[in-house]
């Protein structure tokens, strides 16, 4: 009687369980999902002169088995990518799916012109199958397709100054006109490109002026300088204007570590800096500091300076530290000895300004904090933002006066001279950074510099012009 039972129990069960495999297979293999199509690039509505186009397609379900992308327009249409993906899986191993689930599919430089097309409407259009055995086994099909506008002029940019005569190190002032359809616009030293201030000038909202500097380490002779524009279909426009540059040779200078030296200032330094680690000496530990974190240092100075308020905050010549007199100068090469051999070569990017001991330091022209805190090499800093990219930095203090978000004034103090750092002695390392290139402080100290280069720049194009102040030049 039992053993009836279990075959009848067997009987049922078998069906059963064919049953739910077909099952099984059955969602598995018909599943109706068709493939997923995503432009990554480009980000807008237009093709340009030049373009990356990507898109990735992708199915999570049975995979891959076909994609295709092409453009059109009219009665014109180019192929751009065509792939079948031979990785499915076979009918028999129904438990499988394609091994290909996405593809990025990437065609680069593709021009329009190039390929007989014209200004106006423009097609792309994606076509995708699966491996599910839906249409006949032909799989899901996706086609999907977006509007884009073919854009081939780029903006029109007019140099309204010059000519510019700009140091190695130092700064320059340009105005320009530029077209409406501009999204970008600025000057290109080299690979760097300095962004216009966002102030409008008189009434004619096409009217941009851009501060831009001339890195100290650029080449006079190879660096080309250039305006550009840029509009939203990628289109540049990169115009030549008259200028000079003035090379500069930069001072020579030896510094000589003792045992105090180290001893007093790599365990402080490295407290703070969790970014470098203690090494077997303490001379390597400081050559650790000066060389991997000086590059840290100046990399975070550089971001910050990106940051900058768009706008002007500041109108007249900028402060040096009053009573102070220069002990070091920008862009000195430094030269460092540890018993008897040089070990180190380093840039001094800044001024090192000595007063008295713990003397008060005064900000050298108004701006908002948006740094005040220890900064490794540099001890305890601020860093004021002026606008406009440009920003002044405080090193070396013993005692912050204001925190990040204050506003301050020209002259007011921001706290006190000190050692903190990699500081010999009491003084205030004062240095300046325009769009994250560290630029020649003393020609924004100088009311003659500033007239000549910004002020009678931008009188022509603003209602009221910018004021000028009395000498602050160093001695």
């Amino acid at each position: 009687m039992s053993n009836g039972r279990s075959a009848l129990l067997i009987l049922f069960l078998i069906p059963f369980f064919l049953l739910l495999i077909f099952a099984l297979v059955f969602i598995k293999r018909f599943e109706g999902q068709p493939p997923v199509f995503q432009v990554m690039t480009p980000n807008g509505k237009y093709l340009g002169r030049s373009n990356t186009i990507q898109v990735k397609v992708r199915d999570l379900g049975m995979g891959l088995r076909s994609a295709s992308l092409s453009l059109s327009q009219g009665d014109k249409t180019i192929p751009l990518f065509e792939q079948q993906y031979s990785d499915g899986p076979p009918l028999w191993k129904f438990w499988m799916s394609g091994q290909t689930k996405e593809q990025t599919i990437t065609v680069a430089t593709f021009e329009p012109r190039r390929q007989g097309l014209k200004e106006g409407e423009a097609t792309l259009t994606g076509t995708a199958t699966d491996w599910s055995w839906r249409q006949f086994l032909k799989g899901n099909v996706a086609k999907w397709q977006q509007a884009f506008t073919i854009d081939l002029t780029p903006p029109r940019l007019e140099v309204l100054t010059g000519p510019h005569y700009i140091n190695q190190g130092g700064s320059e002032v340009l105005v320009y006109r530029v077209s409406p359809d501009a999204v970008a616009s600025g000057i290109r030293v080299g690979d760097h490109l300095f962004p216009p201030c966002a102030e409008r000038l008189a009434a004619d909202p096409n009217l941009r002026f851009v501060i831009f500097a001339f890195s100290y380490d650029g080449s006079p002779d190879s660096t080309p300088i250039r305006a550009v524009a840029r509009d939203e279909a990628g289109n540049e426009i990169q115009v030549p204007f008259s200028y000079k540059i003035f090379p500069k040779k930069f001072r020579q200078d030896t510094l000589y570590l003792t045992e105090n030296f180290l001893t007093a200032k790599v365990p402080e330094i490295l407290s703070y800096s969790p970014e470098i680690k203690e090494q077997e000496s303490l001379i390597n530990s400081y050559l650790e500091i000066n060389g991997k974190l000086r590059h840290f240092n100046n990399s975070k100075l550089a971001e910050l300076s990106l940051r900058s308020a768009p706008q002007r905050l500041w109108r007249e010549p900028f402060l040096q530290l009053s009573n102070s007199q220069v002990e070091a100068a920008f862009a000195d090469h430094r030269t460092y000895y540890y018993k008897g051999e040089a070990v180190d070569r380093q840039v001094h990017l800044g001024f090192d300004l000595a007063a008295r001991e713990h003397y008060a330091i005064e900000a050298a022209n108004d701006g908002k904090v948006i740094f005040a805190d220890y900064l490794g090499i540099y001890g305890q800093a601020v860093v004021i933002d002026h606008g406009c990219g440009l920003c002044s930095i405080y090193g070396h203090m013993s005692a912050l006066g204001v925190k990040a978000g204050d506003t301050v004034k020209k002259g007011q103090a921001i706290g006190r001279s000190g050692a903190t750092g990699l500081a010999g002695g009491d003084h205030l390392h004062f240095s300046m950074i325009l769009h994250g290139v560290q630029i020649n402080p003393i020609e924004w100290w100088d009311p003659h510099w500033i007239d000549k280069h910004l002020n009678d720049r931008l009188r022509p194009f603003e209602s009221s012009p910018a004021t000028s102040a009395g000498s602050n030049l160093p001695h």
